[in-house]
C-alpha cells in the first residue's frame, strides 16, 4: 500500500520502504520459529563468525525518513509484517 501511495505522488529519488524497528537475523529466526510453533535450537552468531573480504557495517537497518516526510508512514513493525507473511503462506 505504501509503494502504491508513493507512486501516486510527484516524489522523486530514493525512498526506503521497510518495516519499522529492526532485528538481527537471530531475532528474526527466533520469531519465525516461535510463530510457527516449531521447537528449533538456534545458536546466535555475529558477522565476525563469518569472515568476509569486505568490511560490513554494524547496523544495516533502513530508515523510512523520506517516506515519513512524504506523509506515508509509519510502516508495520517487522514482527507484524513477518507474522502476516507467515500466516498467508502455506507449505
Amino acid at each position: 500500500a505504501h509503494l502504491v501511495a508513493l507512486a501516486r505522488t510527484d516524489a522523486a529519488g530514493v525512498f526506503h520502504v521497510a518495516s519499522e524497528d529492526g532485528c538481527s537475523r537471530y531475532e528474526l529466526m527466533r520469531f519465525v520459529f516461535a510463530h510457527l510453533r516449531r521447537d528449533q535450537e538456534l545458536l546466535p552468531a555475529t558477522t565476525a563468525d563469518f569472515p568476509a573480504d569486505a568490511p560490513r557495517p554494524r547496523d544495516t537497518r533502513l530508515r523510512n525518513r523520506r517516506l515519513g516526510r512524504a506523509g506515508l508512514g509509519p510502516m508495520l513493525t517487522w514482527q507484524s509484517a513477518v507474522a502476516a507473511y507467515l500466516d498467508s503462506w502455506s507449505p
